[in-house]
């Protein structure tokens, strides 16, 4: 386990993913995660609905932090959310069908799960098509 997260957290190696970590079936890297975004953009522009994305502040080189995030999401995500590292320093999590006020139930409900934890959480919650800025990051790919 600690090679795969070495090799998944090694700014040298971005192109790994994580498989069965802490009760999440997969956590994808960097481009699988921004393809899911703009794949589920694509969507909402056929079907006019919305999603949203969590985008949780982590430092990959502490794994028991990272490793703790990942257990308290796993309780908490559905089978059609998907997990994946938006960047070097933040753990997506992207909603379909989810509005902004759904979103930050889901925020409460982990951090409410992470309360007492040593490890603070800082979660930014964008929906679109709401936030213009979930656009500006899913070009920024």
């Amino acid at each position: 386990m600690k090679k795969l997260l070495v090799r998944w957290f090694g700014k040298a190696t971005p192109e790994y993913r994580v498989d069965g970590l802490n009760g999440i079936n997969r956590i994808y890297n960097r481009s699988e995660f921004h393809n899911l975004l703009e794949l589920e953009r694509d969507r909402v522009h056929r079907n006019n609905h919305q999603f949203s994305v969590l985008l949780f502040s982590v430092n990959p080189q502490k794994e028991h932090d990272v490793i703790e995030l990942a257990s308290h999401i796993s309780k908490r995500v559905r089978r059609i959310d998907q997990v994946g590292w938006y960047d070097d320093s933040h753990i997506g999590i992207l909603l379909p069908n989810t509005t902004a006020s759904g979103a930050k139930n889901i925020v409460k409900d982990i951090c409410s799960r992470h309360n007492g934890s040593t490890l603070p959480l800082v979660c930014e919650t964008l929906s679109y098509p709401e936030t213009t800025k979930l656009d500006e990051l899913v070009k920024s790919v």
